[in-house]
């Protein structure tokens, strides 16, 4: 072999050998920029996560609680990026969802808990826990409704149910499993009742009527061993003012955002009219009733036709301004 034949063995070596190196350093080079792009995602200011076993007010987020409610509120310049429950993973945003603003959940203290996360596109997502060491399910929002809505409109063609209404756990809603324990059962079916024993406090006032055939614009629901009322409006119906003891609670607004259901809890004094875009809290504190001035507050800022108002202009004596 000539000198020249070993010169050239080697130069292509020793390029073999330089190639091989530079790869090798140019896929370290891709894997460390991963990490570092992974790590900056994770630790993106403005990102909070929420767990809601947290109860506590934190940099990302301010936490308020009412009873067995409690809403999550970003700070100015945040975002809530996910949901958990300890290590249990509610909800994570994506590109399309993007982020939330607000996190309301209601149960707390029970096994059985209800979450809803309020994206910035005014859009909702819940999700049902039914029990301890039950999977968390994400629930279509209007899917009782719906039910609710077929259920008036086989009363309207003359059909009947048995008893003095229908029980939910003849329903084909899914959101309950058959398993679940009897305690859980008796404490939380709801029938639909009779007029005659909705109470007799509420009076709902719907437009273009004259009073008569407003049965067929809702069904109430009674939850068995409380004084817990649910209202389910019908899709046509077009409810424009509530009454509670001669008050004239709540009334349509110019945003024309009607109440798509109502509860009524009368032991504890408490109304809540929910709306497709969030919810109207009322409580009355001696002998009062007022707009609650913060869980309220979360149906004036997701409508995107709800006016900027003063909440503490509507806490006052409703009878003194409407009678």
């Amino acid at each position: 072999m000539t000198i020249v034949n070993i010169a050239l063995l080697l130069y292509l070596v020793l390029l073999q050998d330089g190639n091989y190196v530079d790869s090798m350093e140019k896929n370290s080079k891709q894997e460390s920029c991963k990490r570092k792009v992974k790590q900056c995602q994770d630790e993106i200011p403005g990102l909070a996560d929420v767990d809601i076993k947290n109860k506590e007010s934190t940099e990302g987020y301010s936490f308020y609680r009412d009873g067995r409610v409690g809403i999550y509120y970003v700070r100015l310049g945040q975002s809530i990026r996910s949901v958990s429950q300890n290590e249990t993973k509610i909800w994570r945003g994506s590109n399309e969802s993007g982020n939330a603003k607000k996190v309301l959940v209601e149960g707390i203290g029970k096994s059985q808990k209800m979450v809803t996360v309020y994206l910035w596109t005014n859009e909702t997502i819940k999700f049902l826990k039914q029990g301890k060491k039950k999977p968390w399910v994400e629930i279509k929002t209007y899917q009782e409704r719906l039910l609710n809505d077929k259920f008036l409109q086989s009363k309207n063609n003359g059909e009947t149910t048995k008893g003095s209404g229908v029980s939910e756990e003849n329903s084909t809603d899914d959101h309950y499993d058959e398993d679940e324990d009897n305690r859980y059962k008796t404490c939380n079916e709801r029938e639909v009742i009779p007029k005659t024993e909705y109470p007799p406090e509420i009076t709902i006032i719907f437009e273009n009527t004259d009073g008569e055939g407003d049965s067929d614009m809702y069904i109430v629901k009674h939850r068995r061993g409380s004084e817990v009322y649910d209202y389910y409006f019908a899709s046509h119906a077009k409810c424009v003012a509530v009454k509670c003891e001669g008050y004239k609670l709540w009334r349509l607004e110019e945003d024309k955002n009607y109440p798509v259901t109502m509860s009524y809890r009368r032991g504890d004094n408490i109304l809540t009219l929910r709306y497709k875009y969030g919810f109207d809290l009322y409580v009355k504190r001696l002998d009062r009733w007022m707009l609650h001035p913060y869980l309220s507050r979360i149906k004036r800022e997701f409508s995107p036709y709800m006016k900027k108002r003063n909440i503490k202009a509507r806490e006052l004596n409703l009878k003194e301004k409407y009678e």
